[in-house]
């Protein structure tokens, strides 16, 4: 007989919407009877995909209300929401993914008596940095109780996420466990290499330097573009490429401008085969201030790409200092030009820092890791 399972997320964009689908698409279908609640607010093109071709085999409930952002009155509306699809799916299994989703459809599994609910966090909130000491402290006052009384198991992604609910007392050592983000080993790249430069007004003689990512504060975007100001006045024969969409987009484009660099670093938004533009960077540049694992990391590592990176939870497990890239001290701007002078005067050593990356993704980080993983985890 199959499990009813329950997946909730409030977002089903960028990594937190590739790790749902990855989930939706991989999981035993013979073991699991797939159910996922979701916002209709924050969702991307992959994972709309991801969604058509399930039709038939997962079931999808979709909640207006469901919003990012505290709101009392949409908050309440999409817990009794919530909670009528609970009481009718009747499951065995729910999974929480994300803050919101993690207080709501915990507090709603408590309510009906489901067996086992399960909190990925994919990231604390209380981890952001750009956050006052008191809203962090709320945050984490709010993740202990609901760990304490409403959670089965937490799933971290990352050791150094799970290490930092340890030491800020969020978790229970006991209710934890680590399951890294998981890719396949098969990528499609759609473009030619030189097709695409060609496209975007990138020569085969440049070094691209690129990053994939949201953009937003915790993204770190003006650090990128004053790392990028000092490389390129130091090297003619470089260009930085920034992958995504966000908030913050427009203003950084104006700080672009304002420093003269439209020509040397370019925003080109929301891509769906970021394995094409992956494919034309030769190092790998993330300036986040917090994460909970990043997927274009390990993306990057399949790719064989040098990564340097700011030195934060989730980011320090991909990258490995000096074996297949470099890590720095976040808002250290001269430390990670240092780094990247490294990797653009020495092919050579990106080639060797890239094949280790690859390595490592073979190791830790394929899609089947991943899924072994959380079936595992579910049993318990």
């Amino acid at each position: 007989m199959k499990t009813k399972l329950v997946i909730i997320s409030e977002t089903l964009m960028d990594g937190v919407g590739k790790h749902i689908a990855d989930l939706m698409l991989n999981l035993d279908k013979t073991k699991y009877e797939i159910h996922v609640i979701h916002s209709t607010k924050r969702t991307d093109v992959n994972f709309i995909k991801a969604k058509e071709s399930l039709k038939g085999q997962v079931d999808f409930y979709e909640i207006d209300d469901f919003v990012r952002k505290i709101n009392i009155t949409k908050d309440i509306k999409s817990y009794f929401k919530i909670k009528k699809m609970i009481k009718q799916i009747k499951p065995g299994i729910v999974h929480c993914h994300s803050s919101k989703a993690g207080v709501l459809g915990r507090l709603v599994s408590c309510r009906v008596k489901v067996n086992r609910c399960y909190y990925t966090p994919h990231g604390y909130a209380a981890a952001n940095t750009n956050f006052s000491n008191k809203k962090r402290n709320i945050y984490q006052l709010i993740e202990k109780f609901l760990d304490k009384y409403f959670t089965t198991m937490t799933i971290n992604v990352s050791c150094g996420e799970k290490q930092f609910a340890l030491d800020n007392k969020i978790i229970d050592d006991n209710k934890s466990k680590v399951i890294y983000n998981g890719i396949s080993k098969i990528c499609e790249i759609t473009k030619f290499a030189d097709e695409l430069k060609q496209e975007i007004g990138l020569n085969n003689e440049d070094v691209i330097i690129g990053y994939v990512a949201r953009i937003d504060e915790g993204k770190n975007p003006y650090e990128f573009i004053n790392i990028a100001k000092q490389v390129i006045s130091k090297n003619t024969n470089v260009k930085f490429i920034w992958i995504g969409d966000g908030r913050l987009k427009q203003s950084t484009q104006q700080y672009i401008n304002h420093n003269g660099l439209q020509d040397k670093v370019l925003l080109l938004g929301f891509k769906q085969n970021i394995i094409d533009y992956l494919n034309i960077m030769d190092i790998y540049l993330t300036t986040s201030l917090y994460e909970g694992l990043p997927y274009t990391l390990v993306e990057a590592s399949r790719a064989s790409l040098p990564i340097v990176a700011s030195n934060v939870i989730g980011n320090n497990e991909v990258v490995e200092s000096e074996f297949n890239g470099y890590l720095y001290n976040s808002q250290d701007v001269d430390e990670a030009v240092s780094k990247l002078e490294l990797l653009i005067k020495n092919e050579q050593l990106r080639k060797e820092l890239g094949d280790h990356g690859y390595e490592l993704f073979l190791k830790d980080f394929t899609i089947q890791k991943m899924i072994k993983a959380h079936e595992e985890v579910y049993t318990l």
